[in-house]
């Protein structure tokens, strides 16, 4: 990974290397590199960002966790009903997400994380990191 200059934010943004980078369209490059290196995202443990896939519930709730640097905890319960079906990688970040209210579960107490998420539950999410700034 090499550092790239960035004078208008003070954190030097890392040009990070997806496998599947030449897939990555040139407008949404700069932007990726910029969450990557807030921590944001990482991509898949295969090394792929795959840009065309559709966004998890799972997946959002990480982001956006990881965005508001809200406190995570390994051992964190989940009330979910479907809560064996969260990735163990993702359970804390729901636990902090659901803990402060910004995650609900979709009806009969299911979190649903491998559900795609929708426009909806990204506004309400990107409207938590709006109003904690």
């Amino acid at each position: 990974m090499q550092q790239t200059d960035n004078e208008s934010k003070d954190a030097a943004i890392i040009n990070f290397t997806f496998k599947d980078d030449s897939v990555i369209p040139a407008w949404a490059k700069n932007h990726i590199d910029r969450i990557a290196s807030e921590g944001i995202i990482n991509g898949y443990t295969d090394g792929t960002f795959r840009p065309a896939d559709q966004i998890t519930r799972a997946e959002l709730a990480v982001m956006t966790v990881r965005a508001l640097r809200l406190e995570t905890k390994q051992e964190a319960e989940l009330t979910f009903a479907d809560s064996e079906q969260i990735a163990a990688w993702a359970k804390p970040y729901i636990a902090a997400a659901a803990q402060a209210g910004i995650v609900n579960g979709k009806g009969n107490n299911r979190f649903a994380p491998s559900d795609t998420a929708t426009r909806a539950e990204a506004v309400k999410l990107v409207l938590a990191l709006l109003e904690s700034k």
